[in-house]
């Protein structure tokens, strides 16, 4: 039986997989979700080092799955760990998206005003705005408040975790500039309708890795595991059948 290990990066918390790991453990898999910046200094290495921890823990062979700001945490725990399979999705793969840049930018500010220019109340109302997440689904009213605040607010609660996220951020477009190197069967699983991060601009669509396996949604969005989570979990299901193995 294979593990999916669900992981997302700011502005979002791991609630933003939870239909879609409903899906998947319908689908016969164990379910696990690694929240980000719980521990540490928030740097990218760090919260790599600890996914790859739960990687090599695991008692199933391991599919790794990341959207977003995520995307460097994960492939740096999959050239740590080996896991069995790693599903990339829309995100910071090769370059950060305007969204994430802004946040970067922000993230070299003075700590004092960068925690204050964080805090759950002012950072809550731009990412439900037009300005922030309803332009990352096709519906933008699924981004209503009690939503933004389930996927989003968990980050940005208390003020340990404004400062690992205030670290991470400091690292990101750097990490995420670097060319991925495949170490595990990997597939990518892209919404093609995002204008945050075109699928065009990712470095690896080009890429004729053996161990790559491409796999479009036709018309999703930035947030498309939110929107339409029966689509990813649907396709890794198909994926991991085809491509992998329990053994």
């Amino acid at each position: 039986m294979f593990k999916t290990l669900f992981i997302a990066g700011p502005p979002f918390d791991v609630s933003l997989w939870d239909q879609v790991s409903t899906r998947m453990e319908k689908h016969g898999y164990l379910c696990e979700s690694v929240p980000l910046l719980v521990d540490g200094n928030g740097s990218i290495h760090e919260e790599a080092e600890r996914v790859a921890h739960h990687i090599k823990e695991s008692t199933n062979p391991t599919i790794l799955v990341a959207q977003g700001s995520a995307l460097p945490v994960a492939v740096s725990a999959s050239a740590i760990s080996k896991p069995t399979g790693i599903v990339i999705t829309n995100g910071a793969l090769g370059r950060t998206d305007p969204l994430t840049r802004a946040m970067c930018a922000a993230a070299h500010l003075p700590h004092l005003m960068f925690n204050q220019m964080f805090s759950p109340d002012i950072v809550l109302r731009w990412l439900r705005s037009s300005a922030g997440l309803r332009r990352a689904v096709v519906n933008p009213y699924v981004m209503d408040h009690d939503t933004t605040v389930a996927i989003c607010g968990p980050i940005f609660e208390d003020k340990m975790k404004r400062k690992r996220l205030q670290r991470y951020l400091q690292n990101l477009s750097e990490e995420a500039a670097k060319t991925p190197r495949l170490t595990s069967k990997t597939l990518i699983c892209w919404g093609d309708s995002d204008p945050i991060n075109p699928v065009l601009k990712s470095p690896l669509t080009d890429s004729n890795d053996a161990l790559l396996t491409r796999d479009i949604v036709p018309g999703g969005k930035y947030l498309h595991p939110v929107e339409r989570p029966w689509e990813i979990a649907d396709r890794i299901d198909a994926w991991a059948s085809k491509h992998l193995t329990t053994t």
